[in-house]
């Protein structure tokens, strides 16, 4: 059980980058490294350079994963993702396999500004058949498109309460310099964690420090200094903690690279106090295709002075360099075990002109629904196709309708459970909707 647990883990980080690559683009907060301050141990995903995932014409519409029980495949999650017309995620369905079907788990909702920036993020549960408000963040900008303002709030007793605020300060060569974190009380806010940043002549990020608020002031917790090469990549970030009053070492990561100032090493490194050293404790190597797209992933032990073989990840791609397939194995008993895999489909058609969008005048509902659900467009009386494609590509269902004020009615109950695309097409027109059949 531990060892699937560890799997799984791994294999949700892995897939991180991509499922959450469209809003980290937007949200993301201008200054960070790529590093997140190390927090915790360094995952062997966390980091991954940087891969050539073309969303701006193909778009990641749909990802399932699965483990290895026995010598058997077993489903266990899926994502379906949802645009609006200018590309902007707008939805992210996520299913689970019960052992028999595919059910609705969570749903993540996007809001935009007219910039294309995210200002608000909602996390929804299913539940006894319908949607439940989970939590909430709201996202604020400077006039420079910057985040300014996040707040987390929680449905609880059918209203949004507040939980927690950050917010986020720039200097003149907008690198991030602070990061305060602020905790809700009785409708009131106190301090909680500030994280403030420091840049070289060439903005990067040479240092940072941790505090936490006691009621009083703020209090030391763990700080950073990192260096670079000729080619402004970091490559030592060395970590401290603030240990009885004094800064005591922590950690280390050295990380080098190839021609093309990809990352193709990381060593992790622990402080031992009593030989005043640094351990190795685990090491990363990555792999690219001459398309700098990362193929292998590996993460090492440090153990009696040897590199011992942990975690394998091999990734695969189309022939636009999409990233369609990822396999997680783990070293046991002296050859790779598969533990885990996950595909990834993108937009139905490839080239730009003709790519495939979810317009707002598409309506598509009951979602989920028991294979009977109804469809209306803005664009009454106009005559178009409608064509449903299973998860696996098959077309199920393909047929010319005249819309009407009504709506179209359509029926796939005899079809199984699971995720399906709806397209309608007109001679203007390519309109896409994700469903899902109970």
């Amino acid at each position: 059980m531990k060892a699937y647990i560890l799997s799984l883990y791994i294999l949700i980080l892995s897939l991180l980058p991509i499922i959450c690559l469209a809003q980290v683009q937007r949200i993301s907060v201008k200054g960070k490294t790529s590093f997140e301050n190390f927090e915790g141990a360094f995952d062997l995903e966390k980091q991954l350079p940087s891969m050539s995932f073309k969303l701006e014409e193909d778009l990641l519409i749909g990802e399932k994963h699965e483990a290895r029980e026995n010598t058997n495949w077993v489903g266990r999650d899926s994502v379906e993702h949802s645009y609006d017309s200018d590309d902007n995620r707008t939805m992210q369905l996520y299913l689970y396999w019960n052992g028999s079907t595919w059910l609705p788990g969570s749903q993540r909702l996007y809001e935009y500004d007219q910039d294309g920036l995210v200002t608000l993020h909602t996390l929804q549960l299913f539940s006894n058949g319908t949607w439940q408000n989970n939590s909430q963040t709201t996202y604020v900008y400077d006039i420079n498109g910057f985040l300014y303002l996040e707040e987390l709030s929680t449905w609880t007793n059918d209203t949004w309460n507040k939980v927690t605020l950050k917010e986020y300060t720039y200097d003149e060569n907008n690198n991030l310099i602070s990061e305060l974190w602020q905790v809700y009380t009785a409708g009131n806010l106190t301090n909680n964690k500030l994280t403030t940043y420091e840049y070289d002549t060439q903005n990067n990020q040479i240092f940072w420090l941790n505090q936490n608020w006691d009621g009083l002031e703020w209090v030391n917790f763990r700080q950073a200094f990192m260096t670079y090469d000729a080619q402004k990549n970091m490559i030592e970030n060395y970590n401290q903690t603030w240990t009885e009053g004094a800064w005591q070492n922590a950690w280390n990561y050295l990380l080098e690279y190839d021609a093309n100032n990809l990352r193709t090493e990381v060593i992790s490194q622990n402080w031992i106090d009593s030989t005043s050293i640094w351990k190795n404790i685990w090491l990363n190597k990555y792999e690219f295709d001459n398309l700098n797209n990362l193929t292998f992933a590996y993460q090492y032990d440090y153990e009696n002075g040897d590199w011992i073989n942990d975690v394998k990840l091999s990734y695969e791609y189309d022939d636009r360099s999409n990233l369609k397939y990822v396999s997680n194995q783990r070293w046991q008993m002296e050859n790779w075990q598969f533990f885990s895999r996950s595909f990834f489909h993108y937009s139905l058609f490839t080239s730009s002109n003709e790519l495939t969008r979810l317009d707002p005048v598409l309506n598509l509902y009951p979602n989920p629904n028991n294979g009977k659900f109804k469809l209306d467009l803005s664009d009454n009386n106009s005559i178009g196709t409608v064509s449903i494609i299973n998860s696996l590509g098959q077309l199920i269902y393909h047929k010319k309708s005249i819309n009407s004020p009504d709506g179209l009615l359509l029926d796939v109950s005899n079809q199984a459970s699971g995720i399906y695309f709806l397209k309608y097409a007109t001679e203007t027109k390519n309109l896409t909707r994700t469903f899902y059949k109970q």
